[in-house]
């Protein structure tokens, strides 16, 4: 029981950064490349 829940856990707080870590990405690359992308 222990083990399952911390697995799920574990893998539910890795979901939740991965969320993170891609909405950052994709801010960071939407403000430096969206003028690039405009200017192409």
């Amino acid at each position: 029981m222990t083990s399952r829940a911390a697995t799920g856990t574990s893998r539910v707080a890795t979901g939740i950064g991965d969320r993170l870590l891609d909405r950052a990405l994709a801010t960071a690359v939407a403000r430096a490349g969206a003028p690039a992308r405009i200017r192409v």
